[in-house]
């Protein structure tokens, strides 16, 4: 009687020990289950971040490769959310895209001290780009030419930016031409008789300053060189109106031969509180190839 007893209690406690193992290796087995997911959740975790700072990344280098072209010159501020800019003499000048291939002297006009990383410029001797930069007047007026990646660029200001205002070459010859001027404001614009040529030079790629017929050396007699001047007379545009314009430049220029030419006339902004009004210069192109008219 008395093994059968101890035989019984053998038995259980065998049965609570095997009935704890098992116990203890399914909660273990429950534990490193949930590790492993937590893990996994974790390993999801870090790839969605690591994707987000790559694209990220790629975000940061798209920036930062828009603030140069393929040749490694700059062409936007640091952020890439602004174009070249320079605050000078009260003026913001922007970046036109054009090299000047002018011939220079060697002095230096002013010299560009500081630069913001992004936004425009706000004091004088300012870019939004680079420092210290050196830089020359232009020769027509509101330009300046700057000197870097081993060129002059020109900036302008207030130069095709007249908003609401638009000129456009409608005919032409080798003598002048006929513009349009549009004038979509709520306000009367005014303009003069002045206005400049250029023409494209296509082995410099670059626009060059027509030289006007009066100013030409020349020992030649039989070659006449008439006086030119600019009546000083204000011309108006009414506002939400469009006016033809006609301008003959022989008296200036002489007959132009075969080419690419841009006119640019200045527009004065006439609803501006300022003492001195706002003069913006607008820009139209046209070519020259011997047709009676040619646009």
């Amino acid at each position: 009687m008395k093994k059968k007893f101890v035989c019984f209690m053998l038995l259980c406690f065998s049965l609570c020990v095997f009935g704890g193992c098992a116990k203890h290796e399914n909660a273990v087995k429950n534990s490193v289950s949930k590790q492993e997911d937590t893990q996994q959740d974790a390993v999801t975790d870090n790839d969605e971040m690591t994707t987000k700072g790559n694209e990220s990344t790629k975000q940061a280098g798209t920036s930062g490769e828009s603030a140069v072209d393929n040749a490694g010159k700059l062409t936007t501020s640091e952020n890439g959310d602004y174009p070249l800019m320079v605050m000078l003499e009260d003026k913001l000048f922007v970046d036109t895209g054009e090299i000047s291939q002018s011939p220079r002297c060697g002095n230096m006009d002013f010299t560009l001290t500081s630069h913001v990383k992004s936004g425009e410029p706000k004091e004088n001797g300012q870019t939004n780009f680079d420092s210290p930069i050196e830089g020359q007047y232009g020769i027509r007026e509101n330009r300046i030419e700057l000197y870097y990646d081993d060129a002059w660029h020109i900036f302008a200001f207030q130069e095709d930016d007249f908003n609401g205002v638009t000129m456009r070459v409608t005919k032409f010859d080798n003598k002048g031409a006929v513009l349009t001027v549009c004038n979509d404001t709520e306000e009367d614009i005014g303009y003069g008789e002045d206005f400049i040529l250029e023409r494209y030079n296509e082995e410099t790629a670059t626009w060059e300053y027509v030289t006007i017929y009066g100013d030409r050396d020349t020992d030649d007699e039989a070659v006449e060189k008439p006086k030119y001047g600019f009546h000083d007379i204000l011309y108006y545009v009414e506002k939400q109106s469009t006016k033809v314009v006609t301008v003959n430049w022989k008296d200036y220029y002489g007959e132009l031969p075969k080419g690419r030419y841009r006119i640019i006339k200045k527009f004065i902004d006439l609803h501006t509180d300022a003492k001195v009004y706002d003069t913006h210069s607008l820009m139209a192109e046209f070519k020259l190839t011997g047709k009676k008219n040619d646009l």
